[in-house]
């Protein structure tokens, strides 16, 4: 099977927007990762917002929206949620200080990070982890 995919420009490049490394797509509006966080309710204006990453000197990753939650990853162990469209942050600690790569929703409700774990001998190795209980929904 093959489809036809179409693409259409909707913002150029920005300085001000900076590197956008991740984005997730709610029922409201686009809220997009990476060295800051900036959401718009018509993909053609953009709003920064206040960033976890920003406290931590970290940059987001990746991004995946979940019912009125958007979570994010990235670098130094970095695993977020947002409850307001990326406004305020509430950082989940992983454990780790491994580069996070990507998230993804399991049909159990389980949510995946990937990243990237250091070996002693400073190459890089693929290492999963995984909650067993679903993300929170309030």
């Amino acid at each position: 099977m093959t489809v036809d995919l179409e693409l259409t420009v909707l913002s150029q490049p920005s300085r001000e927007l900076g590197i956008l490394t991740g984005f997730a797509v709610t029922d409201q509006m686009i809220v997009a990762v990476g060295g800051t966080v900036v959401v718009s309710s018509d993909a053609r204006t953009f709003e920064r917002r206040p960033s976890l990453q920003a406290q931590r000197a970290t940059s987001s990753r990746a991004a995946l929206a979940i019912v009125d939650q958007v979570w994010t990853c990235g670098d130094g162990g970095q695993l977020a949620v947002s409850r307001d469209h990326g406004a305020t942050w509430t950082a989940i600690d992983t454990g780790t200080r491994s580069n996070l790569h990507a998230l993804a929703l399991a049909g159990t409700g389980a949510l995946w990070v990937v990243g990237a774990m250091a070996s002693p001998a400073g190459s890089s190795a693929n290492a999963c982890s995984g909650s067993t209980s679903r993300p929170p929904h309030t």
